[in-house]
């Protein structure tokens, strides 16, 4: 890649600068639509600088990118998944999500490290450094005594074997990197630690249930329920994947199936006031309005709130 080419390209992300910092789920939907529309022409502009112009664009650009090795694999996958998401935000009934604008914001900051600070893939080291080092062997003299030696491969390879324990004991799992990116709002790289982990362990149900409720916000229903059913098969008394399994239920309005696995969900661990919240607003939907405002009261202020009816206007006399 040419510095200028380079320089063509960052002159190009440069008009999304300000697109991309001002976007904020909280924001009206066609503006963050429109936003995220504006920010994918200005990266897609950028890209096509990258070999002097190019003709192509979306993921036809991409791929040719990527075989031209002008991006990452890394890179690839972020510019695919900003894509992604200027193609959900182009249908008109749809409403952009969290993860969303996570991919248009991490699609554009990876093209922009990667411009800035380019790695270098033709790196050499000096012959000096290359070349092996000989040592003298020395063979050992007849006689020597050798005990210190039959005392120091034990010794050694127990100290081996303490590192080992510590690496496995100590490693962070790709659903703990998972998890972790999640809490960041990083969902593109936790779904894809969440995948590997299923992967690793596959009879861990937890990673299910987070895959799941990623699915759930990006209105993927299917694949949300899906997930959930593996979760439960795989565990059935794991009460975060009926939790989640009532709250779908819930976004499909299926209030009574949403009450059964938050009943469970509840009996599972009590002390789980989402579940008890969430109980109450499918109660509050199954016109059971007295039970639905005890669990309600119980879970405290949440998103369940919005379930309780406002309070009846006072009559005037």
């Amino acid at each position: 890649m040419s510095r200028g080419n380079s320089r063509a390209a960052l002159a190009a992300l440069d008009s999304a600068r300000p697109v991309v910092a001002r976007l904020d789920v909280g924001r009206n939907p066609e503006d963050l639509a429109a936003d995220i529309i504006d920010a994918w022409k200005s990266t897609e502009t950028a890209l096509r600088a990258l070999v002097g112009g190019s003709t192509l664009s979306g993921q036809a650009l991409i791929t040719d990118l990527r075989a031209r090795q002008f991006l990452s694999l890394d890179q690839t996958h972020a510019m695919l998944a900003f894509l992604a998401a200027r193609d959900r935000v182009q249908q008109t009934s749809y409403r952009p999500s969290a993860m969303d604008v996570a991919a248009a914001r991490e699609g554009f900051q990876k093209l922009e490290i990667g411009l800035v600070s380019p790695a270098d893939p033709m790196i050499q080291s000096s012959p000096a450094a290359a070349a092996p080092v000989a040592e003298a062997y020395t063979e050992p003299r007849i006689g020597r005594r050798r005990w210190p030696l039959l005392v120091g491969i034990p010794l050694l390879l127990l100290l081996v074997a303490a590192g080992v324990w510590y690496f496995l004991a100590n490693r962070e799992t790709e659903y703990e990197r998972g998890m972790a990116e999640y809490r960041r709002g990083n969902v593109i790289a936790a779904r894809d630690y969440l995948q590997r982990a299923t992967r690793d362990d596959p009879d861990d149900a937890r990673p299910y249930v987070v895959l799941a409720r990623i699915a759930r916000d990006q209105n993927d229903i299917p694949t949300a329920r899906q997930h959930l059913e593996q979760a439960i098969r795989l565990d059935a008394g794991l009460a975060a994947a009926h939790r989640e399994m009532g709250q779908l239920m819930l976004s499909i309005n299926n209030p009574e199936l949403a009450r059964r696995f938050l009943v469970r969900a509840s009996q599972l661990d009590p002390a789980d006031r989402t579940a008890q919240g969430w109980l109450g607003c499918s109660m509050m939907r199954l016109g059971r309005y007295e039970e639905g405002m005890r669990f309600i009261s119980r879970a405290g202020q949440g998103g369940w709130s919005a379930c309780v009816p406002p309070p009846a206007p006072a009559v005037r006399r």
